[in-house]
This record gives structure tokens, sequence and C-alpha cells, in this order.
């Protein structure tokens, strides 16, 4: 099954979506007036909508496909699969979405909200690395090293870091720019968030294209050398 069809199997991307659809359409007259103040102000707006949309969605992707990985690859079976968790963490993801789409127009809301989603993440991040960590200790299949290397030696909390200043200093220019009135500011403050997304994304799209190229397959189908050997006997 594709990842396009595996998420819409599940209620979590309707919640998801439907949050961001609602608190879009809340904010239309917002986003209008901001359009309507030229032509910087309404491509800065459109972009950092756009680029909202897809960090969120590409996040609920990767989220289920690393989970179904994990379960393909035996992972989650050892470290333990938790309804509640995983429907915590989609809730998290629906409202910070419906947030940031709502507060599109407002830098220093929606900065800050991001800021929140990353403290979250880098608290989610280390309780999934201490899990894996546990696996990893007392797995004996070297033919999904590349997962354990993905989660245990990849620099994630670097990559958080460098998120989480990037986003600080884009609050610190809206903060800026509200108390000295020089609007300029703002769009560079939403400039530094667009960059910052783009620049994490895609160093987390190369770490995880090194994972799955590395991963054992056979006509498609997930291979461990543990399955190797069960079915051999």
């Amino acid at each position: 099954m594709s990842r396009f069809a595996s998420l819409y199997r599940y209620w979590e991307a309707g919640l998801t979506l439907g949050i961001s659809s609602a608190c879009l359409l809340l904010s239309r007259e917002a986003i209008k007036a901001e359009i309507a103040r030229g032509p910087l102000a309404a491509l800065t707006v459109v972009a950092v909508l756009c680029v909202t949309l897809f960090e969120f969605v590409l996040y609920l992707f990767e989220t289920q496909h690393e989970l179904e990985m994990g379960v393909e690859y035996g992972i989650v079976q050892r470290t333990g699969r938790r309804s509640w968790q995983e429907f915590a963490a989609v809730l998290l993801i629906a409202f910070c979405l419906g947030a940031l789409v709502a507060f599109v127009t407002q830098p220093i809301t929606y900065t800050s909200t991001l800021i929140l989603f990353e403290v979250g993440e880098c608290i989610g991040t280390y309780f999934v690395q201490q899990a894996v960590l546990k696996v990893y200790r007392d797995y004996k299949d070297n033919s999904v090293e590349a997962i354990f290397e993905y989660y245990l030696f990849k620099p994630h909390f670097l990559r958080l870091f460098f998120r989480l200043a990037g986003f600080f200093s884009a609050l610190i220019l809206a903060l800026i720019a509200m108390y000295s009135r020089r609007a300029i500011l703002n769009e560079f403050a939403w400039f530094t968030v667009v960059t910052t997304f783009v620049v994490s994304e895609t160093i987390i799209w190369y770490w995880r294209r090194q994972r799955d190229a590395n991963l054992p397959t056979q006509d498609g189908v997930p291979v461990t050398s543990v399955n190797a050997q069960s079915e051999d006997g």
C-alpha cells in the first residue's frame, strides 16, 4: 500500500486537515486584508501559508511512514505501540497546524506557536530515541542498522536547535517590528521562518532518503535477516 493510501486509512489525517481547513476559513478575511496591502505582503502571506501546510502535511505523512516502517521491520513490536500516544501526537499536530494557519498574518503569535511545537518535538524525539536505544542494545539483526543509525546517530537535536534558533530569531524580528513600527521587519521575520523550514526539511529529507535506501527489501517487501532465517528454516 502506498504512503498516500495508508495515510487516508486513518481518521487522524481527516482530523488534521479538517481543523486546518476550518482555521483557514476563519482567517480568510485577515489573509485577504494582508494580500490587499501590496505585492510584497501578498507574496509573503501566500508563501508562508503554502510552506506551513506543506510542512505539516509532510510531517503527518512521514510520521505515519516511520510508524509503518517500524512495524514492518519489527522495531515497534519491541518498543511497544501506544495508541494514546499516537492519538496525542496527531491531536497536537492538528491543533498546531490549525493555530499556525489561523495566525498566518500575525508573526508574533505564529512564531510563538512554532516555538512551542518545536519544544514538544524535542521532548518527543528524546522519548523516541530512548525507546529505540533500548531495542538497539538487544537487537541482533544487522539488516535494520539503517533505522538505528537514523534515530540514534543522526544529529536530530542539532537540527531541532537550528529550527528553534530560526523561529526565535523570527520572533525577535517581529517584536522589534511591533515596537519600532517598522513593518518591513515583519517581512524579514517571515523570510526567516520560510528559510528555516526549507533548510531543516531538506536536511531530514536527505537523512530519510539515506535510511530508506539502505533498508533491505525483496520485490518491494521489507526483509530482515531474522525473517530470512525463519524462511530458510
